[in-house]
């Protein structure tokens, strides 16, 4: 009863089920576009396509040691996996990310590292 923001609903939905409602956060159509598109899912990223959908679930901002602004991104996908995605080179005035919103990336991935990208105005865009 009562009424709860979608924020809300979601972290609820996600601590009684354990699961992400992806439902709430991602419509049909956009589901469908990625498919067409052929765009996977971020815990199926391909080296060659170098491109992924996510939701971010948490936004942490750092710093490096030489005081630049840089986030690092806690994501899911429908594979249920978390994954963490390491964003440099941002401006927090201009470089927002909204969690519970589906985006699509151009992002790097090495062994050592994992997944980063230089830049979040070139190759993000939010979708839905």
């Amino acid at each position: 009863e009562g009424d709860f923001t979608k924020e809300e609903k979601i972290a609820y939905l996600v601590d009684l089920a354990g699961i992400f409602p992806f439902h709430l956060v991602m419509s049909q159509r956009v589901s469908s576009q990625l498919e067409e598109y052929c765009i996977p899912p971020l815990g199926e990223y391909d080296k060659d396509l170098g491109a992924a959908w996510f939701i971010p679930r948490e936004v942490i901002k750092k710093k490096t040691r030489r005081g630049k602004d840089f986030y690092i991104i806690r994501a899911i996908d429908d594979t249920s996996k978390t994954s963490v995605i390491k964003v440099w080179g941002v401006d927090p005035n201009l470089d927002i990310i909204y969690t519970n919103r589906p985006y699509m990336a151009k992002l790097d991935y090495s062994e050592q590292w994992g997944f980063s990208t230089r830049s979040m105005r070139y190759g993000w865009k939010l979708i839905g």
